[in-house]
C-alpha cells in the first residue's frame, strides 16, 4: 500500500516557497537513470513518471528502489539573482556529462571531487558543515559558477526522490540527465522538505 501526506511542518502552504527551508528538487521533465525491470537495461525516466519501487541507478551502490516521492509547486522569479530558493539551469556546454540541460533548485547539490576555497567557505557560511555523499562533495547549485539562474518566471512543479536505506540520514549519488547529483535522505524528505509525499507503508 501507499500513503500520501502533506509535509507542512509549520502549517505553511505546501505550494509556496518557504524561506526557512530551502528546497532540493528537480524540475518536472528531468530524466533519472533507472533499471528497466522487464529488459534489465538502463533507461532514463522522467522524474514525474517515477513510481514507488522504481530501481534507480546509484553512483556506487547499484540499483536501489524508490521509497518516497515528493512533489511541490514553487514560484521562480524572472531575474538573474543567485539566491537559493529558485531554479538553476545546468547546461551541457558547462557540464559535459549532461545529455541535455538540467533544471534543478539552488540547494540541490551536484556531486564533485573537490571544492575551490571559495566554494568551501561559502558552503560553510551557508550550512556550517561540509557534506559528502559516498566519496563526493555536495556542491549546491547556487554556489556552482557553471550553473545559471533559470529566468523563466512563473510557478513550476518540482520533484525529489528518496531511495531505500537502512540509515534515514543517508542519501545516494544518482544520475539526472547524465549528471551525478544527490538523492534525498528519508529524514530530510519527511522532516524538512515541505513537500507532498507519497510513500510505501507496511500492512
Amino acid at each position: 500500500m501507499t500513503t500520501t501526506t502533506n509535509n507542512n511542518n509549520n502549517n505553511n502552504n505546501n505550494n509556496s516557497n518557504n524561506s526557512n527551508t530551502p528546497f532540493v528538487c528537480f524540475l518536472k521533465g528531468s530524466k533519472i537513470t533507472c533499471l528497466d525491470d522487464e529488459t534489465g537495461e538502463e533507461h532514463d525516466v522522467a522524474i514525474e513518471n517515477i513510481t514507488l519501487g522504481t530501481f534507480v541507478k546509484t553512483y556506487l551502490h547499484g540499483y536501489i528502489p524508490v521509497s518516497i516521492i515528493g512533489t511541490k509547486v514553487i514560484y521562480n522569479p524572472g531575474n538573474d539573482s543567485r539566491t537559493k530558493d529558485r531554479l538553476y539551469r545546468c547546461s551541457s556546454d558547462k557540464y559535459p556529462e549532461l545529455t541535455e540541460d538540467l533544471i534543478i533548485t539552488g540547494c540541490h547539490s551536484v556531486l564533485v571531487d573537490q571544492f575551490t576555497e571559495e566554494q568551501r567557505a561559502k558552503t560553510l557560511e551557508d550550512t556550517m558543515d561540509i557534506f559528502i555523499t559516498d566519496d563526493k562533495y555536495r556542491l549546491m547549485c547556487f554556489l556552482d559558477p557553471r550553473s545559471e539562474p533559470y529566468v523563466n518566471e512563473g510557478t513550476f512543479t518540482i520533484y525529489h526522490i528518496t531511495l531505500e536505506h537502512t540509515d534515514s540520514l543517508m542519501n545516494y549519488g544518482i544520475y539526472a540527465n547524465g549528471l551525478l547529483v544527490e538523492s534525498c535522505s528519508k529524514r530530510s524528505m519527511e522532516e524538512k522538505s515541505y513537500m507532498k509525499l507519497t510513500a510505501a507503508i507496511s500492512i
